[in-house]
């Protein structure tokens, strides 16, 4: 799976005329704050629709699902269908934030049942290292069946879901090792 995408208007930090090319299946957005990974994802939503990007996906046709872990937090919006609601308003109620999302990140590809395409706004929000592992694993077994992955994100264990991250500052794909090697100067 390619994402194309092509600004028709200035949007956020990306200007009109820009292109850029998303790798696929999955394609994990890196940078620092304020680089526009947020952005992008947004671009892919509604760029469309509300006509200030053309966006094309030789993904086939899939479902497009959306999740933003700080903005449809369970623990403070009513995001989720009614059966979905309960499930998470009671874990919201007695949980820490982790404990709330990990369970949500887990089942996304499950409660459709549709090949889908998931954009999913820094999933390691709230996580510990170990369920940032499970969620990386459940991930890669996401790709397995067939789901293709767009995700912001700043944790170096989600980064692993792969073996190349999209750095949008750069505007550019590099692997997962070399991007990580840039940011921390370590080997």
């Amino acid at each position: 799976m390619t994402i194309n995408i092509k600004l028709l208007k200035d949007f956020r930090c990306f200007k009109a005329g820009e292109t850029i090319q998303l790798p696929g299946p999955a394609c994990l957005l890196v940078g620092d704050q304020g680089t526009g990974k947020s952005s992008l994802l947004h671009i892919i939503r509604t760029g469309i629709k509300d006509k200030y990007a053309e966006v094309q996906s030789d993904a086939g046709p899939t479902e497009l699902r959306f999740f933003d872990t700080e903005k449809m937090n369970p623990r403070t919006k009513d995001h989720f269908s009614d059966d979905q609601n309960v499930i998470f308003e009671v874990a919201a109620r007695f949980a820490s934030h982790g404990q709330t999302m990990l369970p949500i990140l887990m089942t996304q590809d499950l409660l459709n049942g549709k090949l889908s395409t998931f954009l999913i706004d820094e999933p390691e929000s709230g996580l510990s290292l170990m369920s940032q592992v499970k969620v990386r694993d459940h991930y890669r077994e996401m790709l397995k069946r067939g789901h293709h992955l767009v995700i912001a994100t700043h944790s170096p264990v989600l980064m692993k879901t792969t073996e190349q991250v999209f750095d949008v500052a750069a505007r550019k794909t590099v692997s997962v090792d070399e991007y990580l090697q840039a940011i921390t100067g370590e080997n």
